[in-house]
């Protein structure tokens, strides 16, 4: 970590070097933050295993069945649970009159899944639930599952539910951890000298626009 720390400094420094101060500003931000994980969590296995989750072998792999009740979709330390809905979905099996036990089930497996007595699952929200944390849109799950610090979330179906983790860190968990926060550093014509609070990740191109001299239609924020 020192010396990537040290590889940024040489970098922002020859950017900075390379600008009028008096006319240039240089913004430096990242878009999340990192949490060091330890377990590696299949909820699509750990969903089969209930039954909920149909499988079929295709060239010596295990891959999800097309006629598959549910399927789990993830992406860093969370994921999003999809019914197989009729009517919604090309192929769809899952009738409107099914769909709430099923998620019900659903729901009850991942709460109750653990690892080292620790609980794997820190919030599932419905799709109904989802605007609490910004995801209230068409295309988010049934159920939008994020999992506690030290997890992170893989689609794959051979191995176990759960098994210690090849790689060290991971991001995509809920934005009220601190670690999740990014960095903001922004030094140059038209920007005064504070230390800003935290802000929302939506509001740095509007603040950043608003330095050039020109307004986003977005919603704002952020510091002067």
């Amino acid at each position: 970590m020192a010396r990537i720390g040290r590889s940024i400094d040489i970098s922002v420094t020859a950017l900075w070097s390379a600008l009028e101060p008096e006319r240039d500003a240089l913004v430096v931000v990242s878009d999340h933050g990192q949490v060091p994980i330890f377990e590696i969590v299949r909820p699509n296995r750990a969903l089969a295993d209930a039954g909920l989750v149909r499988t079929i072998e295709e060239d010596g792999r295990l891959r999800i069945a097309p006629d598959t009740p549910m399927v789990a979709v993830s992406g860093g330390a969370f994921f999003h649970l999809y019914l197989n809905l009729s009517g919604r979905e090309p192929g769809g099996v899952v009738t409107v009159a099914e769909a709430p036990e099923l998620l019900r089930r659903a729901a009850r497996t991942l709460a109750d899944l653990e690892a080292e007595g620790r609980p794997v699952v820190e919030k599932i929200f419905t799709r109904g639930e989802a605007a609490q944390v910004g995801l209230d849109h068409p295309s988010s799950g049934d159920l939008v599952v994020f999992l506690a610090p030290g997890f992170a979330a893989s689609a794959g179906l051979d191995g176990p539910d759960h098994e210690p983790s090849r790689y060290y860190g991971q991001h995509g968990y809920l934005a009220s951890h601190d670690e999740m926060c990014g960095m903001l550093f922004a030094r140059g014509a038209g920007i005064g000298k504070t230390r800003g609070g935290e802000i929302p990740a939506t509001a740095v191109a509007p603040m950043v626009a608003r330095w050039l001299g020109f307004e986003l239609s977005t919603p704002g924020g952020g510091f002067e």
